[in-house]
């Protein structure tokens, strides 16, 4: 650790020596089972200075003031304590940091509590005779390492006694887990890194980078394959700037319908169908068109949204009108086109109406001459050429048509032709399906994957038969308008408050007594680091401009020095929504015995954050490319600067559900909305108080009017304290201690509200 940053810390290094040293002089006190009584002086000294039966024993007078079933369920013979070391030897889980599962704190809990119900001991007892005992441990093996340099130990056992010699020797397993744990990477195992995230999962060969969720995995096997093979341009199917189902699920309807609906739409028909069979149903049987389904059949009517729309219809006039000089024969004019693309062929019309005409009877004069028909191309304008929507984003094949293309296939497999009227129901899918398996590189790819896409190929024509299945239409699901359709890559409109909705909301604030109470930083004014000694790519500045590099390393120190307050030594600290990792790094710096686990969706953000942490050559990081809720590894600490809107809510939610402290700096209010994940109000406070989600949305949109030396900034930072109340409220109700505090200076960033919470160790326990 540098000079200046040893300074910086100066008290907390004295206040570490402290506990240290109170460790050390009462490394010999194992807790009895009420977590009150200790043991006396004369029995530690009995217990750890011998080896017998009487000296391995808790005397009944240290627990005196306990009661006879405590204990008889906090002591051990000496031979319990032998069969609890073979016990402990056999468990690799609860030592060997290498084998899966050993940072899963609940399963090693459920192991103990097996083990103290066999034994019928209190499992706390047991944990912290373990506990002691290894710790014990790694101070004798220090104590043995040889001085000379060579790396062996030298073990001078004169001065020990009989219990030191006998712990040596039987926790003698752990000398490689025990005594060097700071010093050592802290990068979990590529096997625990799969199980942190949702399936499928992809980890790089180092460890140091996974990613999780089925677009995100796919996106990535593109990018390698077009890295192999430029020629081919696969890059292509990532869509216009690499952009499809390049955002998460709570913002894009793609990913969302490719990542989690669809998927589940798909199963839940197979899973009935299958049933159908079984049962050899073959009479007349109706089943409900999910809603998904008809949500991507109804998106199919919309016209394509392409970018530089008008640029390339202007392109395709000016061929047309270059190709009519040339035609001799009027039959020969093509009114519908195709181009070919790499992957696909794009198709166009050209209307005789324009496309905006709301005339659709407008009659339209024969074109039975070259000159009728030069004059006519001639009056083209970019609406008499309409782009036909054959794939799911547009003119051209992406990622996102692959992975539908995968649910529908097997959907279609299971479908019996003339066994149905799936076709009739869904036209447009229909259509999309059958241009889908026309096109030869998913023809030879479903060759290769042993897919029979013949039998899938029901045409238009055929009927339900008699007997048959018959989809239908729910009557409660009718077409969304243009507006409503969320098939999109952009999240929908924030919500706008009108003055009248304001004064309602703050009406119920009021009549519901509800207050905001904000506190101090835990730190109180000493948030300061000193970055002058820090490595520069700890340091953001690099990637900032200088305006902005002051407030931005205002805003990580009050994070950073919150963590700080929480933090233990080998505690997993996770950063949401990390971006480009500057929260992250500067805690894993400061931190380096400490595990930081990265989580971002956007690869672009991740790419620099990589490039810094090689650079610093940090060992205790873990990059994870995924949604947020994709996680579902262990971590003692939540963190996150800025996470937009609904983002902050599902970091809480994470933390709470983890038991896990959390320090969270929450941003965009204006951009809460009920999600399949949340809903608002979030504490039973609020909702006893009878704020409804519109009122809730109200303080969301007023929260947002916070920039400094506007007319509305009071009462932007009251709904925004108000909004972050009901969070904490939210946090409190689960068993938490949170503090409601604000950045320091407030001029670091208009949303400078911190929330940091801690779950009492009792409540963990009880819980």
């Amino acid at each position: 650790m540098p000079r200046k940053r040893r300074q910086t810390y100066k008290a907390k290094e004295q206040n570490t020596e402290k506990e240290q040293n109170t460790e050390e002089n009462n490394e010999q006190d194992i807790i009895s089972c009420s977590g009150t009584d200790t043991l006396t002086e004369n029995t530690k000294d009995q217990d750890m200075g011998q080896i017998d039966d009487n000296a391995s024993e808790v005397s009944n007078a240290s627990l005196a003031s306990g009661s006879k079933k405590q204990r008889a369920n906090c002591s051990l013979s000496q031979s319990e304590e032998q069969n609890l070391v073979e016990w402990i030897k056999e468990n690799e889980i609860l030592w060997n940091r290498n084998k899966q599962g050993f940072r899963n704190k609940s399963v090693k809990e459920t192991i103990w509590k097996d083990k103290a119900t066999e034994m019928n001991k209190d499992v706390k007892y047991l944990m912290t005779w373990y506990e002691s005992l290894r710790t014990r441990f790694g101070r004798l093996k220090k104590k043995a390492k040889g001085k000379s340099g060579d790396g062996k130990e030298s073990v001078n056992r004169n001065k020990w006694t009989d219990r030191e010699i006998w712990v040596y020797d039987n926790f003698v397993f752990l000398s490689d887990f025990v005594g060097e744990v700071l010093t050592r990477p802290l990068q979990p195992t590529s096997s625990e890194c799969q199980l942190n995230c949702e399936m499928p999962a992809m980890v790089e060969s180092d460890g140091s980078m996974i990613r999780s969720g089925l677009c995100s995995i796919v996106r990535q096997i593109i990018a390698l394959c077009h890295r192999k093979s430029p020629k081919e341009s696969f890059i292509d199917l990532l869509g216009f700037r690499g952009g499809s189902l390049k955002a998460c699920a709570e913002v894009s309807g793609w990913t969302k319908l490719c990542e989690v609906e669809l998927p589940e739409t798909v199963e839940y028909l197979l899973k009935q169908l299958r049933h159908r069979k079984i049962e050899q149903e073959r009479r007349s049987h109706k089943m409900e068109i999910p809603e998904n389904l008809l949500k991507l059949d109804w998106h199919f009517n919309k016209p394509c949204r392409i970018h530089n729309d008008d640029k390339k219809k202007r392109a395709i006039l000016s061929q047309i009108k270059r190709e009519v000089q040339t035609v001799s024969d009027v039959s020969t004019f093509e009114y519908e086109r195709e181009v070919c693309y790499a992957h696909c062929n794009m198709r166009y019309r050209i209307n005789r109406t324009p496309v905006s005409d709301n005339n659709e009877n407008a009659q339209i004069s024969t074109i039975d001459s070259v000159t009728k028909l030069c004059v006519f191309v001639e009056n083209l304008t970019l609406n008499n050429v309409e782009y036909l929507h054959l794939y799911s984003e547009g003119y051209e094949i992406t990622v996102a048509d692959l992975l539908l293309f995968t649910y529908t296939y097997f959907l279609m497999l299971e479908i019996l032709p003339g066994d149905s009227n799936l076709h009739m129901c869904l036209p447009n899918v229909s259509k999309w399906f059958k241009q889908m398996i026309s096109l030869p590189r998913i023809q030879q790819t479903s060759q290769k994957c042993q897919w029979d896409i013949s039998a899938c190929n029901h045409e238009n024509g055929e009927k339900c038969s008699v007997d048959g299945l018959e989809f239908v239409v729910p009557e409660n699901v009718k077409m969304p308008e243009d507006d409503e359709m969320e098939l999109s890559r952009r999240c929908r409109g924030k919500y706008r408050a009108i003055k009248p909705d304001v004064t309602r909301a703050m009406e119920k604030i009021k009549d519901g007594e509800i207050e905001a109470e904000v506190s101090e930083h835990p730190k109180g004014d000493d948030i300061h680091l000193d970055w002058s000694s820090f490595p520069s790519r700890v340091d953001p500045g690099q990637n900032l401009p200088k305006k902005r590099l002051s407030r931005k390393r205002e805003q990580l120190e009050n994070l950073a020095t919150a963590v700080l307050v929480l933090a233990k030594s080998g505690d997993v600290i996770v950063d949401f929504c990390s971006g480009g990792g500057h929260l992250g790094i500067v805690i894993a710096y400061l931190l380096p015995e400490c595990t930081v686990y990265l989580i971002e969706n956007n690869e672009d953000s991740l790419k620099i954050a990589r490039e810094r942490i090689e650079e610093l050559k940090l060992q205790n990081v873990v990059v994870y490319q995924c949604n947020q809720d994709y996680f579902h590894g262990h971590f003692d600490i939540g963190v996150c600067l800025h996470a937009c809107g609904v983002a902050t809510d599902m970091v809480l939610k994470q933390c709470i559900h983890n038991k896990s402290s959390f320090v969270i700096c929450p941003c965009c209010y204006g951009g809460i909305q009920d999600t399949h994940y949340i809903t608002y109000p979030r504490s039973r406070q609020f909702r006893k108080a009878g704020i409804g989600y519109k009122e809730y949305l109200t303080l969301g949109h007023v929260a947002d009017q916070t920039e400094f030396n506007i007319a509305l900034e009071e009462q932007g930072k009251l709904c925004m304290n108000l909004v972050d109340t009901d969070r904490s409220m939210f946090a409190q109700e689960n068993g938490y201690e949170v503090t409601l505090c604000s950045l320091k200076p407030l001029s670091c960033t208009p949303k400078n509200n911190l929330l940091i919470g801690n779950i009492p160790m009792c409540v963990k326990d009880t819980s």
